[in-house]
């Protein structure tokens, strides 16, 4: 079977990814997961599929054979049928659907969602036969609609890094925990959907706890895309630069000297990430389906204070302090200061789960299913855990009756409840006049 991932890179096509197993050179996650999968399946001997990495741009990706360039999403079509291509991954998106939409028919689609999916377009994805599948990057990302229809054609593949590569090469390296001073380091796109500014209003109450405390924020406004203008520190998007900037400046108006942005970098973070104590990845949770900076965080000997949702409950260690409301982000980071230990062997017999020769079986299995039988339905999902066990009696009895399909979700039931909640709110706010927050 040919299989083509299509990598949409036009906005980073300057970045050197010539060597996924180096780790992420500076871009995001998505994209660098792109580029190491298809690269890693070229070198796995059981992989009996033939695997191609289209992409706008190849100029500095693995040189290989099957290294194809696509320079448009309207040129996909007429690469994928010069090449025979039976199956597609996209990455999902409501605009990648219109291009699945455009490919011939007789081709598989399958949908690799980085981020959460909202219910509506999951029940649209259930439906629509041009998607074969739909591969969640994390059991915890598919957990959540485990009783809704789309469950049935979707997979739980971990996001990969090149773990076993990192401790052969890099563990003996790692500066003790103990020799570390008080470093926090965020790692991770400077968008409001990726939280900074939760650490950035938290930043100064964790001064006032630990008055020697640093932090290193490394990323920028142009993580995902080198032509992103930027506001007037160059830091990121104007108007999450103007959210975030003013709970780190002085009384004066400069930059506070606990606080270093570095921007956007690749493997040169190493020797930050090498003295950092506490790592605060994406303290809002909103959109993390797996988070690969924490792994890079947790080899690197920080441990983790964020918050307890999605994939962060997936790849982080038990070293890690997960909070359940951003409340409390100053108080954890305090709190993971304080420590004294990071049980780094733990953490290495923990991350190993991830290493790409792990991750790459799996995309094996699925695409050695869709060509024998084509029927997913119970292959590559996570177990119910207590957590989900409502969703799991919802999802047997749905099946077990009548027009059981037609039923509705938990995702339903919650969002009913949030709409509730919400205008509960609203009606509080405008009887006693509280700002609405």
């Amino acid at each position: 079977m040919n299989v083509s991932f299509y990598l949409q890179n036009k906005n980073i096509s300057d970045v050197d990814c010539s060597n996924p197993m180096s780790g992420n050179p500076g871009i995001g996650g998505c994209e660098y997961m792109f580029i190491a999968i298809p690269f890693c399946l070229w070198q796995t001997k059981d992989n009996n599929q033939r695997i191609l990495l289209m992409a706008n741009s190849i100029k500095h990706l693995p040189h290989h054979n099957n290294c194809i360039q696509v320079e448009s999403d309207e040129d996909l079509r007429r690469s994928v049928t010069e090449h025979s291509i039976d199956a597609v991954v996209l990455r999902y998106s409501l605009d990648n659907l219109n291009i699945a939409e455009d490919l011939p028919s007789n081709v598989m689609v399958i949908m690799w969602s980085h981020n959460f999916i909202k219910r509506t377009e999951l029940s649209r994805l259930a439906k629509d036969r041009r998607i074969t599948c739909i591969v969640c990057v994390g059991n915890e990302q598919l957990q959540m609609y485990r009783d809704h229809q789309a469950f049935y054609k979707s997979v739980a593949i971990y996001n990969g890094y090149p773990i076993n590569h990192f401790i052969r090469t890099q563990s003996c390296h790692i500066s003790p925990f103990e020799n570390r001073s008080n470093e926090v380091t965020f790692l991770g796109n400077l968008v409001d959907y990726k939280g900074f500014h939760l650490l950035a209003k938290a930043w100064k109450k964790i001064l006032e706890a630990v008055p020697d405390a640093h932090l290193n924020v490394i990323g920028g406004g142009k993580l995902y895309d080198r032509n992103q203008k930027l506001g007037i520190w160059g830091i990121a998007e104007e108007s999450f630069e103007n959210m975030f900037m003013p709970y780190l400046l002085g009384d004066d108006g400069r930059l506070l000297p606990s606080v270093t942005f570095h921007g956007v970098m690749g493997n040169e973070k190493a020797a930050i990430l090498n003295r950092t104590k506490v790592g605060v990845p994406n303290p809002s949770g909103i959109s993390e389906t797996f988070c690969i900076a924490a792994l890079e965080m947790q080899l690197y000997g920080a441990i983790i204070s964020t918050i307890s949702y999605g994939g962060f409950k997936d790849t982080i260690y038990k070293t890690g302090d997960l909070y359940e409301t951003p409340d409390r982000l100053a108080e954890s980071v305090v709190k993971q200061l304080k420590k004294t230990d990071n049980d780094y062997s733990g953490v290495l017999d923990f991350v190993r789960l991830f290493d790409f020769s792990t991750v790459t079986k799996k995309w094996i299995e699925l695409f050695d299913t869709l060509q024998q039988t084509g029927n997913i339905d119970s292959i590559l999902k996570p177990k119910p855990t207590k957590e989900y066990r409502l969703a799991e009696w919802n999802r047997k009895f749905k099946r077990i009756i009548p027009f059981g399909s037609l039923l509705p979700s938990s995702m339903f039931y919650k969002s009913i409840f949030h709409r509730i909640s919400s205008l509960l709110h609203k009606y509080a706010c405008r009887k006693h006049n509280y700002p609405r927050i």
